[in-house]
This record gives C-alpha cells, sequence and structure tokens, in this order.
C-alpha cells in the first residue's frame, strides 16, 4: 500500500477490527441461547436478552458498529450498500432491546432494598414465567432474534471483508474463521422447536 493511500487504509482496517469485535460480542451471546429444557433454559435465555440490551456494550452498538463498517467499506469500493440489510439488522438488535425491557419492566427492581442484576432478574421471570405456563412464545421469540441477529451481522460483516479484499486493504477474507471458529459449533444456536419461515417485518 502507498503512502498516500495508507491513512485511509489503517482508517478502514480500524473499522474492521471494530466490526470483528462487535460481531465476537454477538457470536457469543447468541452462544448462550440454549435447546429448550425449561425453566433452566428460560432464565439462560432471559439473561442473554438482558446482556443484549445493555444500552453501552448491548448488540445496538455492536449492529451499529458493523453496519458503520459495511457501509464505508460499499463506499470506497464503489458499491452501492443495501439498505435493507441495514434496516434489518437494527431492526432485531432493537427488537432484543426491546424484549430486554420487557423483562425489567415485569420484575421488580428490588429485593429487600437491592436492586437486582441481571441474574436475579433473569431467575425471577423465568419463575413467572413458568409457573403461568407460557414459556414457549418467549423461548421462540428471543431464540429467533438471536439467530437472526447472528446471521445478518455474519453477512454484512462478510460482505465488508469482500469489499476490503477487493480494494487491497485485507490480503484474504479472513473474519469467518478467525472469530467464528473459537465461539461456535453446531449445537450452540440450534434451530428453535418451530423455525416458522419469516418475512422482512420479523
Amino acid at each position: 500500500m502507498s503512502e498516500k493511500n495508507q491513512a485511509p487504509g489503517q482508517a478502514l482496517l480500524e473499522l474492521f477490527d471494530e466490526a470483528a469485535k462487535a460481531y465476537a460480542h454477538i457470536v457469543w451471546l447468541a452462544s448462550l441461547a440454549p435447546t429448550w429444557d425449561g425453566q433452566r433454559t428460560i432464565e439462560k435465555l432471559a439473561f442473554a436478552v438482558l446482556m443484549a440490551g445493555d444500552s453501552v456494550s448491548g448488540v445496538l452498538s455492536n449492529a451499529r458498529d458493523i453496519i458503520r463498517f459495511y457501509m464505508t467499506s460499499s463506499t470506497v469500493a464503489g458499491k452501492d450498500y443495501d439498505a435493507r440489510k441495514v434496516r434489518l439488522l437494527l431492526r432485531t438488535a432493537n427488537g432484543l432491546v426491546r424484549l430486554a425491557e420487557r423483562i425489567r419492566a415485569s420484575v421488580p427492581r428490588e429485593r429487600n432494598g437491592l436492586e437486582l442484576g441481571n441474574g436475579q432478574i433473569a431467575e425471577e421471570f423465568a419463575k413467572d414465567l413458568m409457573s403461568r405456563g407460557s414459556p414457549m412464545g418467549f423461548y421462540k421469540s428471543a431464540h429467533g432474534l438471536f439467530r437472526r441477529l447472528l446471521e445478518r451481522s455474519r453477512e454484512m460483516l462478510k460482505e465488508g471483508s469482500d469489499n476490503l479484499a477487493l480494494i487491497g486493504i485485507l490480503p484474504r477474507r479472513r473474519i469467518l474463521e478467525e472469530f467464528e471458529e473459537s465461539f461456535t459449533d453446531e449445537g450452540q444456536l440450534p434451530e428453535p422447536i418451530d423455525n416458522d419461515k419469516r418475512g422482512e417485518g420479523d
């Protein structure tokens, strides 16, 4: 890379690194989504949703980092970015944020004068949901949101890294191999029990 192009190239690599870290965090959160096994499953899934909904380090921040990289890399590669993909990723991330807000709203903020942490909120939420005998709606919703978040962020990061490879910033497409192998396997994010086909509105 010439000295003239070094500064823009470095800026693009920094965007790539931020997007890669964001994707790794999304993969980790998605790996917390367990298969159905009763109340413990709901508790773990609720905890993952609460972590995902964090206002500072949650999936909305992750999605924005990936989108920023995707849009910038598309522009410098002379391509038009896909606004629909951007919209869908943001919609999925916002869906998890809203679900986290509903979980928090359903559980008392304090117990014995002490503010509840995410683990305690998830436990109380799971107990209440199981006592009412209606856990599957939450299970399918949360599981589906995590799966779509993972798929959509993966696709955009792949296209962004391809763009950098196209203009000679990255020597090869490395992001999926580097980050997925250490975080996922076939069993960590299984299909939900009822994986109906979804449209853009999901």
